[in-house]
């Protein structure tokens, strides 16, 4: 059944990869106001609340650049999925901006679980000379990751630098605790339902395309130097 006969008076609709408008519209109906939030709708005209994909893995990559890696991996993720695409975009960035031209091995595939990232794992370390740190698509895989790493006895934080994306509440409990990009989900929840009631209030205004701010935070995972680091390490919590 279409939620429109529920009646609601708003929707926030987080929608799943690859999804179209004509899709979303057979679901929400053509006059409740829609909050589309994380991925954007090819084709939709709501309002859209995102967080800023390519500015936090240029941060993330940046960061690992300041401790020293070169040869710095993105891991996790398909390129098919937005999100995936815009962080790749970001890191890419922050290595040409350092005079680096990934090698196309350096991009790693795998479907966005802890299981398979620490399947994928292997795929680093297929030819010399491997990557020492990767920028992980989201702390899922990040968490992966460092099992499959540790399963080879290379030691996250230690051997290897890691990063992952989302803060998610097991970053900072993780061993070793896991650097990664803040996107604050209390604070954009919030922010997403005032824009669906402010869409509520004044459905005829035109559709707005907000991208939150986010922020690394760097902590042991990422506490390993590169063997030929010029640069002191970032203050790690």
């Amino acid at each position: 059944a279409s939620l429109v006969e529920h009646g609601p008076a708003g929707v926030i609709l987080s929608p799943a990869e690859g999804s179209r408008a004509q899709d979303v519209r057979a679901v929400v109906g053509l006059h409740t106001p829609v909050l589309v939030f994380n991925r954007e709708v090819e084709g939709g005209d709501w309002d859209f609340l995102g967080t800023d994909n390519a500015e936090g893995a240029r941060q993330a990559t940046a960061h690992l650049l300041a401790q020293g890696h070169r040869r710095i991996a993105f891991f996790g993720g398909h390129a098919g999925s937005s999100s995936c695409r815009q962080r790749r975009s970001g890191y890419l960035q922050a290595l040409r901006e350092a005079g680096i031209e990934p090698e196309p091995r350096w991009l790693v595939e795998c479907t966005a679980t802890r299981l398979q990232a620490a399947a994928s794992t292997g795929a680093l370390f297929v030819r010399d000379p491997a990557p020492t740190a990767a920028v992980a698509y989201n702390d899922a895989v990040a968490l992966g990751l460092m099992l499959g790493l540790a399963a080879r006895g290379i030691l996250p934080g230690h051997d290897f630098a890691v990063t992952g994306f989302d803060d998610i509440p097991e970053a900072a409990a993780s061993v070793p605790t896991l650097s990664t990009v803040a996107t604050e989900p209390r604070a954009r929840g919030r922010q997403a339902a005032t824009l669906l009631l402010e869409r509520v209030r004044a459905p005829e205004t035109p559709p707005r395309t907000l991208i939150a701010p986010v922020q690394l935070v760097a902590r042991a995972s990422s506490a390993f130097t590169a063997p030929d680091a010029t640069t002191n390490r970032t203050t790690l919590r």
